[in-house]
């Protein structure tokens, strides 16, 4: 069952104060989409007596750090993910491996021999590396992140389409992180039988025509969309992306608008803030 969404935006300082205090304390769970232009980079803050963090992936460069210090408990990053290698997803990977407290890196297996990755493993130290793969899972109290792609079948040297998609499930609501696929990926999901209903999207290859088709969003059915995206040649998100989902009747929230967005779990409810 869908949770009651509750938009806080454009609050004046004493009411982000006065809401601090009220309902940012004792989250159960909480995402948080950071603004750091074209590119992903979510930290996922599961519940539990010690939260753990993962972060799927860290946008171009370092810029991601400043708005860490924000979400993070002192400087610790129990898993890193990164989707795949390109640079506005895993540009930034180098500077956190090297500034946080990782404990592990997990990617898809599949990276080829690039600069940015060579400076990842450099910076990678004896901390282990972890290839994920559909039907993986990642466990911590009662969230559950499971893999849904890449497959045993990959896509060559398409980065894009080798993404990571990792669906969380935690008390009682879900989340759908799609790196870069596009709509060959997401028939393939479909097919697989893997896709569910969810409550969250982010919304994949950064609102790409070639993402999000009609038959995708049907099945996930996302009350919320988030568009990581910040300023860019490729015209994302494009608006047949922007009208498949306002034909849903989603929720959209974009970074390049609302900036960086924070959505948690209070009460039995998802609540959508500004970061």
């Amino acid at each position: 069952m869908k949770k009651i969404i509750i938009v806080l935006f454009c609050l004046g300082f004493l009411n982000i104060y006065l809401w601090s205090l009220i309902i940012f304390s004792n989250i159960d769970l909480a995402v948080y989409f950071l603004d750091i232009g074209q590119g992903d980079a979510i930290v996922l803050q599961l519940p539990g007596q010690r939260p753990a963090f993962v972060m799927i992936d860290t946008g171009f460069d370092k810029s991601a750090s400043a708005l860490l210090n924000k979400v993070l408990i002192g400087n610790r990053i129990d898993i890193l993910v990164l989707t795949h290698e390109d640079r506005d997803h895993s540009g930034g990977a180098p500077f956190i491996l090297k500034n946080y407290k990782v404990s592990a890196l997990v990617n898809n297996g599949l990276q080829n021999i690039k600069e940015t990755w060579k400076m990842v493993l450099e910076s990678l130290e004896d901390r282990p590396q972890i290839a994920l793969r559909e039907g993986d899972k990642i466990l911590y109290g009662d969230s559950t992140i499971t893999v849904l792609n890449p497959g045993k079948e990959v896509y060559g040297v398409n980065n894009n389409a080798n993404s990571l998609v990792m669906l969380l499930e935690s008390l009682g609501v879900s989340f759908l992180f799609t790196g870069d696929i596009d709509d060959k990926v997401e028939k393939k999901l479909l097919d697989s039988g893997l896709l569910k209903d969810v409550d969250v999207l982010k919304v994949p290859h950064h609102g790409s025509k070639y993402g999000s088709t009609n038959e995708f969003l049907k099945i996930v059915n996302p009350e919320i969309s988030i568009i990581t995206v910040g300023q860019n040649y490729f015209g994302h998100p494009r608006d047949e992306t922007l009208k498949r989902l306002a034909n849903i009747k989603s929720l959209i929230f974009r970074t390049d608008e609302a900036g960086g967005i924070k959505i948690y779990l209070k009460d039995d409810k998802l609540i959508v803030s500004s970061l």
